[in-house]
């Protein structure tokens, strides 16, 4: 077997000594072998009782040793056979204090100390079969008592002593060690037996033990020095499971496994010498006496590799090449971490790659594509609007993006200004190189709204700008809009895309080629994936044309982003080598790890965003049938104690964590009205409502379905399902409304969902665009086809809504009319929240608070270079405000 596989096995038993854990372990693989090693031999090591009940403490003690007259049948030498004879059959032995005096040869004793009184004791024949007599003795303290035990011990001296020419020596404490073994079996039996009463004889017992464990290691030591490495193997692995807690014997085991990983290592690849150090360590740790020229050469070879891989560094930093330098230095330190030359490497490269974690890796990265988070964080590292906006709790502010300056006021729309060399930044080799300016703007706004593409998500609010009809200097731009709009300047943060290049070649906004290799005019572009440390990394290097527009001169001051995965092995060792200092909307379990955790809570910091759009909705398909009586909607939203999942699911220790929605909107946002804040949807009686919506039919099964890329969604859709089926319970105990929970991974969830319809319920999220909080898109009747907005179907042809369905609908149009912010938009949105609850469109569930963990190195900036901002400021929907004017110290 493979010297690592056994330091894993042999590290595992330490670890679960208390519940003796080798005595229960399988048979393990044979894997790779050392050149000209032979394979390992099973090692027979007793494992779980067998029917007849639990396994005699002698058995275990000993493994496979038997009685000594077994031994003496299975040894091959005669010496050994002579040992094992003279034992196999037990007597104890007293001996007369006086010169001259008696020796008798006795029947077990079951007290280990004499009694001072009169006593009888069975004198046994010469053959130690037959009683002789009866001996009565006065007085135990004329005799020394030998039990048989000790006698064990003495014949093993004698025959370790005896020289025997034809006997090697490692066979020889073979022979000694196995006899100890049967004489601490019998010892055992005798005590479970009661034939050995009182705790005078543990003594006995421990003796036995210390000795066969001084043979054993003996013998483990010769075999070393005899390279005969399988067999001390065996045998290791034997003392292991006895004795875990032993130090002689880790040290033993343990640097028996350091030099055959050493020894083994002949032409080694780095994750051999990994390997190296994993095992060094382990015997490093060891307390007590240690080989210390075995230490100091594997330290010598994994210095010697550490000092290589930082001279490759500097070489690769020297070539501008920071991340590949970062990743020749994590492995330099995985070998000898305490080099001095690391920690000044790593100084020189500080703040040259920004290492952000996602929990996957972006695909899909064009504006008209991106579904998952990674994916829109990526469309905003390369993409610009002609505007930004700025996150802020309390004021709704913007920044220029492509355009050169803030837009001019004009009646009905706005003036916009682009700079003359603001440059589409393919990457090398790929054609699409040229001067970005208004035409582009136009025609990005044609592609986005062609049919098929106005109804989608990319498109939600474009409607409002008038057709821009013509162009009379290709760096300015008018648009106009078609009416009065409260938030005028959030309507031009809109993506721009090379839509000129898009054309020309016949594609669509939504090109799958474009999307995989996307370009825009913003301060990184994409150069693929890379491996880096035997995991995926996606890539996105400075645009060498943004540092040349006005204003931007040198930036951005990060010249590298790499986006990673991090799982939790591997989070503490990425946030020590540098490589995580950005983790946007790390999940609860990591933010409560980073905030608790030594080596991670002085380096991370977790900040909870106060800009949080996002809500958890039950999605509700309006086509199907049964769904569409408003009643069984409102008896479904009624059935589910959303406290409850979030106690079980989410907030662990921090019950203020996470809040259970009261409606459509945030609960504290402007848009849920105040007196409505604390009521929950939650009520007694769901099971009446559910029952009136089937309207007499016998039963409904509905399928709930969930993404099963985020490990909670099993567990939370199975508590949905309990709490529905609960309340949905007839007089007979049965559910009237059945629940069939369905995982599907992303791609297929995002088809069901989004491009088939093919789901009755769905456990999702839904993203407020802004702080207007509008559900025009997401229930406009027009944007319910195939990857529509409207993926609800709400109001959708077919779907026979009700007239206050029809009402609600109004209230949706009229407040994207009005400009009146208090008198008129907050009133009629509190109007939209009660209906909303009336009519369930879709199932409000709760909002997640949303963590963003900071490196300590990392500086952050939204619009302002000399005033950096706090975490809490960023919106975890764009995340990547003023990313061009972050900083890693």
């Amino acid at each position: 077997m493979a010297p690592y596989r056994w330091l894993a096995l042999g590290f595992l038993a330490c670890s679960l000594a208390s519940s003796s854990w080798l005595a229960a372990q399988p048979p393990r693989k044979e894997e790779e072998e050392e050149p000209g090693v032979k394979g390992r031999p099973v090692v027979p090591v007793p494992v779980e009782p067998d029917k007849k009940g639990p396994m005699p403490k002698a058995d275990l003690a000993v493994g496979d040793v038997g009685t000594m007259a077994e031994e003496a049948a299975k040894a091959g030498h005669p010496a050994a056979r002579d040992l094992f004879r003279s034992l196999s059959v037990p007597y104890d032995l007293l001996t007369s204090t006086f010169k001259g005096g008696a020796i008798y040869r006795v029947e077990l004793l079951t007290l280990r100390d004499l009694p001072e009184e009169e006593f009888t004791v069975k004198v046994l024949d010469g053959t130690l079969t037959k009683t002789v007599k009866d001996q009565k003795l006065k007085t135990g303290s004329g005799f020394k008592y030998t039990p048989f035990e000790l006698l064990v011990l003495e014949r093993v001296e004698a025959f370790l002593t005896r020289e025997t020419p034809t006997l090697e020596k490692v066979d020889q404490l073979d022979y000694a060690a196995r006899a100890v073994a049967a004489g601490l079996r019998l010892h055992l039996r005798l005590v479970d037996s009661n034939k050995r009463v009182g705790k005078a004889w543990e003594e006995v017992g421990a003796t036995l033990k210390a000795r066969l464990l001084k043979l054993q290691r003996d013998r483990f030591g010769l075999l070393v020095d005899l390279k005969e490495y399988d067999k001390a193997d065996e045998l290791g692995l034997k003392l292991l499971g006895k004795h875990p807690e032993s130090n002689d014997v880790l040290r033993d085991v343990y640097g028996l496994q350091l030099l055959r990983t050493q020894r083994s290592l002949k032409d080694p690849k780095d994750e051999d010498l990994v390997k190296l150090r994993e095992a060094l360590v382990l015997y490093e740790r060891l307390p007590g006496e240690k080989k210390k020229d075995l230490i100091e050469s594997a330290r010598r070879r994994l210095k010697d590799r550490a000092e290589v891989l930082i001279a490759e560094a500097k070489d690769l930093d020297a070539k501008k090449q920071a991340a590949a330098a970062l990743a020749k230095l994590r492995q330099a330190e995985a070998l000898d971490p305490e080099l001095p030359a690391i920690g000044d490497a790593r100084a020189r490269l500080r703040g040259k790659v920004l290492y952000v974690g996602v929990a996957r890796l972006p695909e899909m990265m064009s504006p008209a594509r991106a579904g998952t988070d990674a994916e829109r964080w990526a469309v905003e590292l390369m993409f610009e609007g002609l505007l930004q906006a700025v996150p802020d709790a309390d004021v709704v502010r913007y920044r220029p993006g492509i355009a050169e300056a803030m837009p001019a006021v004009m009646p009905l729309g706005r003036s916009f200004t682009l700079p003359r060399n603001v440059m589409w930044s393919p990457p090398d080799g790929m054609e699409g190189k040229e001067i970005a300016d208004a035409s582009d703007v136009r025609t990005t706004l044609m592609l986005l709204r062609k049919p098929g593409f106005r109804e989608r998500w990319c498109s939600d609010g474009l409607d409002v700008f008038r057709e821009i009809d013509r162009i009379d200097d290709s760096f300015r731009l008018r648009l106009a809009y078609e009416h009065g709009v409260l938030e005028p300047l959030a309507r031009a943060t809109f993506k721009v895309l090379p839509a000129r290049y898009l054309q020309e070649r016949g594609k669509a906004a939504d090109d799958e080629g474009f999307a995989r290799r996307p370009f825009g005019t913003g301060p990184f572009r994409y150069e693929g994936r890379e491996l880096e440390g035997g995991r995926e990394v996606a890539v996105f290097r400075a645009n060498p044309f943004y540092g040349q527009r006005p204003g931007r001169f040198g930036l951005p001051t990060i010249r590298e982003i790499r986006f990673l995965v991090p799982t939790a092995s591997t989070l503490p060792a990425d946030v020590a080598a540098g490589q995580l200092h950005f983790y946007p909307d790390a999940p609860p379990d990591v933010a409560a790890r980073l905030r608790a955790e030594p080596a991670l809570k002085d380096v991370m910091r977790v900040a909870t965003a106060k800009v949080n759009r996002r809500v958890h909705i039950l999605a509700v398909n309006h086509r199907q049938t049964p769904l569409q009586n408003d009643k069984l909607r409102q008896g479904l939203s009624a059935a589910i104690d959303r406290d409850v999942v979030l106690k079980e699911q989410f907030r662990g220790s921090d019950l203020k964590a996470h809040v259970a929605l009261t409606g459509p909107f945030p609960r504290t946002c402007w848009a849920t009205p105040p007196a409505a804040r604390d009521t929950p949807l939650f009520k007694p009686g769901a099971g009446g409502l559910i029952a009136e919506g089937l309207a007499g039919r016998p039963g409904v099964k509905l399928r709930l379905l969930y993404c099963d890329a985020e490990p909670k969604n099993g567990s939370v859709c199975q508590l949905l399902k309990t709490q529905i089926e609960r309340a949905a319970a007839g007089a007979d105990g049965k559910p009237v409304v059945q629940i069939e929970v369905m995982g599907m991974p992303p791609e297929g969830y995002r088809n069901k969902l989004y491009l088939e319809h093919d789901f009755d319920l769905a456990l999702t999220t839904f993203d407020y665009r802004d702080d207007l909080y509008t559900l025009g898109g997401l229930l406009d009747p027009d944007a319910a086809d195939r990857d529509g907005r409207n993926f609800l179907g709400y109001l959708a042809a077919g779907t026979n809504p009700a007239e206050a369905d029809r009402r609600l609908k109004r209230v949706v149009e009229e407040i994207r009319q009005y400009r009146d912010f208090t008198k008129q938009v907050k009133e009629k949105t509190w109007d939209l929240h009660g209906l909303c609850n009336q009519r369930v469109p879709f199932i409000p569930l709760w909002q997640l608070d949303r963590y963003t963990a900071v490196h300590r190195d990392l500086e952050i900036f939204l619009d302002n270079p000399d005033a950096p901002a706090p975490a809490e400021r960023l919106d975890p929907a764009i995340m990547f405000t003023g990313v061009e004017m972050w900083r890693l110290r």
